[in-house]
């Protein structure tokens, strides 16, 4: 009987686990991260993905990734990084660049951040954009937001970096329309530019015109955004904004003719809570593919990058564990240390072992004593039946079923508990029989 109840219970967790997991899991978010090794040995986080194409390899590879590395957060190796690859899921560092290509120290500034990389086809070369503050310690004012620029011919090596202007915003979104820079910029409270998406270009990169609102849908000026990227389709003729808004966690999408005026957003990539906040994300366009790329936090404010693909942009499909033997290496957040059952049960045992469980003692030493008078069965059968299915009942309120090992916990835990139930209930039954017969 005992073990028939056993099964009835394990089949029960198991259905709950998968009715769980199929109601959350969201397949167009990535639930795992692309491995890129970053200049930071073992510390291979990274964020603020940027990726630019080419119709043949240049220089060896079809797509130039730029990144800035941001181990749990660390600002001060925010430095912009270059990674490449030729199918977008294996990258790795050209031979013979030495990462960082753009340093804080070089520059003065307490941080870098928000790289862009774009490639100018007229004159055959990459440009890295990116921001820094200019540190109190160097003369700054430890505010001020400086646009940097560094070039190259190669990939490998990098010019001196150029101070382009001051930027008010976050996240420069660049494009290279053949003529001249098309940058937008997400305004920010610390700028005094919060709530606008604003356009500006410039032929030279030294003369600019004045920034202009852009409109998403019919806002302008009260916007919910946080940091995005601009790409332009050329099958569809558009520019295509995706973003992270400040009010939530996902990957926003809508579509511009004029770079200006941007149709109202729809959500492509939704965080089904596999991590802890998803961050910039960058859109990719090739052979009727979209390629989405986004920084995706872990818990303890670990910086890793996931992609979604798909032909429909409202139907993209997250990377997932299956993927991973297309990629350079084992994902980062695949090699945390493995916890061993016993230490997990441990763990378990101070959660959810409850002293108040305790008082069924009592209570099932009543039941069996009354049992006993009306002679029905073997009570002690009854009463371990009994401790048994409060115990069990109680881890299955308890414990998040996300896993079948979380399944086994919550049955081993319970069957623990039921056990030093049935043992007081027996015991004081045995006492009371003692002193009847005495």
């Amino acid at each position: 009987m005992t073990l028939i109840i056993l099964l009835i219970f394990v089949i029960l967790s198991i259905s709950l686990f998968n009715i769980k997991r199929n109601k959350l899991y969201n397949e167009n978010l990535g639930h795992t991260s692309l491995y890129v090794e970053t200049y930071l040995g073992g510390k291979n986080q990274l964020t603020h993905p940027n990726v630019i194409k080419f119709d043949k390899p240049w220089h060896g590879y079809k797509y130039w990734m730029g990144y800035t590395p941001y181990p749990n957060g660390d600002g001060e190796e925010e430095n912009p990084s270059i990674a490449a690859s030729n199918d977008m899921y294996k990258w790795e560092t050209p031979k013979n660049l030495a990462n960082p290509i753009a340093d804080n120290e070089e520059t003065g500034c307490n941080e870098l951040k928000d790289s862009q990389l774009i490639y100018r086809d007229d004159l055959d070369r990459l440009e890295m954009w990116y921001l820094g503050r200019v540190s109190k310690n160097l003369g700054g004012d430890g505010e001020t937001l400086l646009l940097f620029r560094k070039t190259s011919k190669d990939g490998i090596n990098w010019s001196k970096y150029q101070v382009m202007r001051e930027f008010k915003y976050v996240s420069p979104a660049i494009i290279w329309d053949g003529e001249k820079y098309c940058v937008w910029g997400i305004g920010f409270e610390g700028q005094g530019t919060k709530g606008v998406f604003d356009y500006f270009e410039s032929k030279d990169g030294t003369n600019w015109s004045d920034p202009v609102h852009c409109k998403i849908g019919n806002d302008s000026k009260i916007l919910d955004m946080w940091h995005g990227n601009v790409t332009y389709n050329e099958k569809l003729k558009c520019y295509e904004l995706v973003y992270i808004p400040t009010s939530n966690q996902e990957v926003y999408y809508t579509t511009s003719k004029d770079k200006i005026n941007f149709d109202k957003a729809k959500v492509i990539v939704k965080n089904d809570g596999t991590w802890t906040r998803l961050y910039r994300p960058t859109l990719l366009f090739e052979n009727n593919q979209y390629y989405c790329i986004y920084g995706a936090i872990g818990e303890n404010n670990e910086n890793y990058i996931s992609m979604s693909t798909g032909k429909d942009i409202n139907n993209l499909t997250g990377i997932s564990y299956k993927d991973i033997s297309k990629m350079a290496d084992t994902p980062m957040e695949k090699r945390k240390e493995k916890v061993s059952f016993m230490q997990r049960l441990s763990e378990f045992k101070k959660t959810f072992f409850r002293f108040e469980l305790l008082v069924f003692i009592p209570i099932l030493f009543v039941l069996a004593i009354i049992l006993k008078k009306l002679n029905k069965g073997n009570v002690n059968s009854i009463v371990s039946i009994i401790a048994f299915l409060i115990c069990e009942s109680y881890m299955f309120l308890k414990i998040d079923f996300t896993s079948i090992e979380s399944i086994v916990v919550g049955l081993t835990m319970g069957l623990i508990q039921a056990f030093i139930i049935t043992s007081g209930t027996i015991y004081l039954l045995f006492i009371f029989n003692k002193k009847v017969i005495n």
